[in-house]
């Protein structure tokens, strides 16, 4: 804009950001389908989150910015307003490129005692409302765009495809989808042939039985032909198993006085799993003699989730070296274990790494500089010998 030129110092820290902070935006997006030399008035309104007083700029940047023009370029909202609507106008040109055209309405928080609008500003916050607008494609296109949804083992699986006609033509479609895992096809099958109008969409729906589907990520792809080409798209989704699995633990305890132990575990499980917790044995390698027993406190995990389990015991009668932790987790009537090596340290080798990590370290700077010293040395040679050889030529 001529009328604000806002000028950003080394310094400035812009954050993006659509409903945090002391800014929020609404609604975050507007899409038009394009029309040669439309007008029109969209309304949105800056949400103040906090409840203060505060400057905003509005500006916009984008493809479209030449076509859209805010209402104010600086405004305020006092601590009593919640929220306040402007408006922004789109004047489109009679042509644009083919595809998503698209421009940001952009509000910027400004220190409270702004009056001139070209001083230097500290912005810390700035929310956007997109506008994108769909500009036909000559002759057939599609766009194409498939979701789906993670279950439980057994549960069926909703596979949503939307099909957008891009293009000024209709376009008759012909869709497949194929499921596979780790690379493997397990199912293809074909969806119903139907015709999509230009700048309108249809969505097809398929039910997926999962019932001999083993647990495991999967990955649905999409392929649909039309008479100009295809478009294909892709969703992942997860078949889960009642099962928690153990993905790592404390594998270094320090002898004396009492002890942490951590276990880090996920859940293989489309939904929430409760009251789970950890029982753990610390044994000798050798043999199964338990030389310390625990048990953490109750965890839950949500769907999918990663969480941690903590216990405590009395590290002070093991001697250094290596003994194997029986690490078995209970939930949901279930259980699954695991045997971790984990390593007793004393004070003494903790402090021999320490000094055998210094004596490495004053070892490789020692060899640095020598080399460094060598090398200098080595050019200050060639460098004596060039000069003598350029007084015998002289």
């Amino acid at each position: 804009m001529d009328k604000i030129k806002v000028l950003f110092g080394i310094f400035i820290f812009v954050i993006l950001i659509s409903n945090v902070y002391s800014l929020g935006i609404s609604p975050g997006r507007t899409t038009i389908e394009f029309v040669p030399g439309l007008e029109k008035q969209v309304e949105f309104q800056v949400i103040n989150t906090e409840n203060k007083d505060i400057n905003i700029a509005l500006s916009v940047e984008g493809s479209l910015k030449d076509y859209v023009n805010v209402s104010d370029e600086v405004v305020s909202l006092s601590k009593v307003e919640s929220s306040k609507k402007f408006n922004y106008s789109i004047n489109l040109p009679n042509e644009l490129p083919p595809g998503l055209n698209t421009a940001n309405v952009m509000a910027l928080e400004l220190p409270k005692d702004i009056n001139d609008p070209g001083m230097v500003l500290q912005a810390t916050v700035a929310v956007i409302t997109q506008v994108y607008v769909y500009v036909p494609y000559p002759g057939k296109y599609a766009e194409v765009a498939l979701s789906s949804h993670n279950v439980n083992a057994g549960e069926p699986v909703n596979l949503y495809l939307t099909i957008i006609s891009r293009g000024k033509d209709d376009i008759i479609i012909n869709p497949e989808i194929e499921i596979f895992s780790e690379n493997e096809s397990v199912e293809k099958f074909s969806l119903e042939q139907s015709s999509v109008k230009s700048q309108q969409s249809t969505t097809l729906k398929k039910v997926l039985n999962t019932t001999s589907y083993k647990p495991g990520l999967y990955t649905a792809l999409a392929l649909v032909s039309y008479e100009a080409g295809s478009a294909k798209t892709a969703s992942e989704f997860k078949i889960g198993t009642l099962f928690v699995s153990i993905i790592n633990y404390t594998g270094r305890i320090n002898i004396g006085g009492i002890s942490k132990f951590q276990v880090w575990i996920e859940s293989n499980w489309n939904s929430r799993i409760d009251s789970i917790y950890a029982n753990i044995l610390i044994t000798k390698k050798e043999n199964s003699i338990v030389l310390a027993g625990f048990k953490t406190p109750y965890t839950t995990l949500e769907q999918w989730g990663t969480g941690m389990l903590e216990g405590f015991f009395d590290a002070g009668n093991f001697t250094a070296g290596n003994y194997n932790a029986n690490i078995t987790l209970f939930y949901a009537g279930n259980s699954s274990s695991s045997i971790a090596s984990i390593e007793f340290a004393s004070k003494e080798s903790r402090l021999m790494i320490i000094v055998i990590i210094a004596a490495a370290v004053v070892i490789a700077l020692i060899a640095i500089a020598f080399l460094a010293r060598r090398f200098m040395l080595k050019n200050a040679k060639e460098k004596e010998r060039k000069k003598r050889k350029d007084r015998k030529g002289k």
